[in-house]
């Protein structure tokens, strides 16, 4: 999936203005430059009544019209985005053992013995260690 530098303005309630062609309120959407270095003057963007006003005045035609702004634009240096690793978190090792019983609560459990016999389903839920909560009546832990 390709990322574009500039993009409409994610919807939130109250973020839509007035278009500046058909002048309808809350259906103009402004393009915003993910990166933060531009701001774009109120009348880019686009107007959701596509048939009727057709208003589309895009951040390429903002910079035909003002070279200026290109030029300010190349003059930039883009930012490399450093991808920040995410914490990982994991169930004490102890903790997941102890849940590995109990299996005669378990609704999985009993389902899957009705199947495929209460000996294929107990070495499934060891093989893939499938274990069973304290809570919520002996639900399905993974």
């Amino acid at each position: 999936m390709t990322e574009y530098r500039f993009t409409l303005q994610k919807y939130k309630r109250g973020s839509k203005l007035t278009c500046p062609k058909c002048g309808r309120k809350q259906c103009f959407v402004k393009y915003v430059d993910t990166e933060g270095q531009i701001v774009f003057p109120d009348y880019v963007g686009r107007c959701d009544h596509e048939h009727s006003c057709q208003y589309h005045y895009k951040p390429s035609d903002y910079f035909k019209d003002n070279p200026v702004a290109l030029e300010k634009q190349r003059s930039w240096k883009p930012q490399a985005k450093i991808a920040q690793p995410k914490s990982v978190d994991y169930i004490d090792r102890d903790i997941m053992r102890r849940s590995l019983a109990n299996y005669e609560r378990n609704p999985l459990f009993i389902f899957l013995s009705c199947v495929f016999g209460e000996e294929e389903t107990s070495r499934l839920f060891q093989l893939y260690s499938v274990g069973t909560s304290k809570k919520w009546g002996g639900s399905t832990v993974f």
